[in-house]
């Protein structure tokens, strides 16, 4: 496959969908935050979890795709993904709970700033 499609096309691709969702986020976050009064925000609607797992399913994509131009091995891949992501999601939600109960501030913006800063992290 590699014939026919360079890596850093997967890499620029990964790139800008991970940005436009990430700026996407970013802006409805911001948006709401001066039509709300705040409460909307506590809650993750089924929509915004919706596009925030496309925007890193995204990532996976890429992850897979280069996995398959370099001949790695798909099963452990594959495995270790699924631990590391299900971990990077208790530890995740763990963190939120903590920071929100802690500085009891809106953090709403923070997913769209995450997919940015890992939108910029494929082109390192």
């Amino acid at each position: 496959m590699r014939r026919y499609i360079p890596v850093e096309i997967g890499v620029y691709i990964c790139f800008a969908v991970l940005l436009v969702i990430g700026g996407i986020k970013l802006f409805q976050s911001l948006s709401k935050r001066s039509e709300s009064n705040g409460d909307a925000l506590k809650t993750l609607k089924p929509a915004e979890a919706v596009v925030l797992a496309a925007g890193l399913s995204v990532d996976g994509l890429a992850v897979g795709f280069g996995a398959a131009l370099g001949n790695a091995n798909v099963a452990a891949i594959i495995i270790l993904s699924l631990f590391t992501d299900v971990f990077a999601i208790i530890l995740g939600c763990y963190a939120g709970r903590k920071l929100v109960q802690r500085f009891k501030c809106n953090v709403s913006w923070l997913g769209g700033a995450v997919l940015i800063i890992l939108a910029f992290t494929k082109l390192l």
